[in-house]
């Protein structure tokens, strides 16, 4: 369980749904953080369809949720890896991670981007997918629902990541994994259990340095 500093809900906390499920909502947010490193151990796909259940509860302006998911495993999720390696070439033509003045010594963009296509050997990985001709507003809502998807995953002591990498990869996995001509890729996640004896958990900033308050 998370420290006390962090305990800033009501009495009777919103749960996530699902069986197995019992983390409180602001319990997965605090503890959040983004793993690239995976043990073998495989969710259930009872497990991850609950935390897509959930998501899709994101906000979503007209009600038109704009998001689609692609869910891979075991076999198939091996041949999208395959597939995707054909666009390592494509991932490394893409601008800097970070910017020179600000990269530690010990980040390898171009390891990053590899791990990322192979999912950083997560046991499922999820293809997003969003309209083309989608709005700010469609896009926001997207986001909000990829979020859900991360912070559900850790209501399931699961971790997962975000991955930026498969954007603009739509051609490199057809025909096994057709994307819809008038969709496009948003982003890949991979989930799992983490990696215990990595994980690391990263400092935001204090609440000041981030918020300005107009309170009477």
């Amino acid at each position: 369980m998370i420290s006390d500093t962090y305990r800033l809900w009501p009495d009777k906390p919103t749960r996530f749904h699902g069986k197995g499920c019992t983390m409180h909502v602001l319990d997965a947010i605090a503890t959040r953080r983004t793993v690239r490193s995976f043990s073998a151990r495989r969710p259930t796909r009872a497990q991850i369809e609950s935390i897509l259940k959930n998501a899709c509860r994101a906000p979503s302006i007209r009600n038109d949720q704009p998001w689609r998911v692609k869910v891979f495993a075991e076999d198939a999720l091996a041949d999208l890896v395959n597939a995707a390696a054909a666009g390592e070439s494509l991932a490394a033509k893409a601008p800097p991670l970070w910017a020179p003045d600000v990269r530690a010594a010990r980040i390898d963009d171009g390891a990053l981007r590899r791990g990322g296509l192979r999912f950083y050997e997560a046991p499922v990985g999820l293809l997003c997918t969003i309209d083309r001709n989608a709005t700010r507003e469609q896009w926001l809502d997207h986001g909000c629902f990829i979020n859900n998807i991360i912070l559900a995953s850790n209501a399931f002591a699961m971790s997962a990541c975000v991955i930026g990498d498969f954007q603009g990869l739509e051609a490199c996995i057809e025909p096994r994994f057709p994307v819809a001509s008038d969709e496009e890729i948003t982003v890949g996640i991979g989930i799992g259990y983490a990696d215990r004896a990595r994980e690391r958990m990263t400092e935001r900033r204090p609440l000041e340095a981030f918020s300005e308050f107009h309170w009477d």
